[in-house]
Formats: structure tokens, sequence, C-alpha cells
């Protein structure tokens, strides 16, 4: 919250008091997140049926791999068969 002064006079409120006590904030500069991953991949929010993501997690922890590895590479096998239904019209 930005602090603000009042200087009452008889007759009104200076308003330059206000002006001159705003806070000044700092250039806003891009900072690297501290979630940064070595590997290049960015974050995506998904909603999905929670039966479904419960499913999905059993099986990443019965094939020993992860649940963003499954949807990615299920993601991968959607995208390539798209492109080749394209090329095929």
């Amino acid at each position: 919250m930005i602090p603000v002064r009042f200087y009452l006079t008889m007759q009104s409120v200076s308003y330059a008091a206000i002006e001159n006590s705003l806070i000044k904030s700092p250039p806003v500069t891009e900072t690297k997140s501290a979630r940064t991953r070595t590997d290049g991949r960015k974050s995506l929010l998904l909603y999905m049926d929670a039966a479904m993501i419960k499913e999905l997690k059993k099986a990443a922890l019965d094939d020993d791999t992860t649940s963003y590895e499954i949807v990615e590479q299920a993601t991968r096998q959607w995208l390539d068969r798209r492109v080749k239904k394209a090329r095929a019209k």
C-alpha cells in the first residue's frame, strides 16, 4: 500500500504533499524462476478428470517413469498422427 500524507490547511488539502510521498518502485527486470529446468521443459497447467489422473500416476509408478513423460509421449504420438492425417488430405 502506498503511504499518503495529508497536510491540512485552513481551507484545503495539499495534494503536492501526496504526489511527493508516492513511493517509486524499481524498474521491473526479468528474473529466472527458481524452478528453471535444465532440460528446457516449461510448465503447462491442465485440468483432467480426477480418476484419469489417478490412473496416470499409477501407470507411471508401474512403468518406473513420470506422468509428464507419459503425457509427453502420448502428445507426440497424437501430433504425429495429426500431421500425417493433414498431409493425406
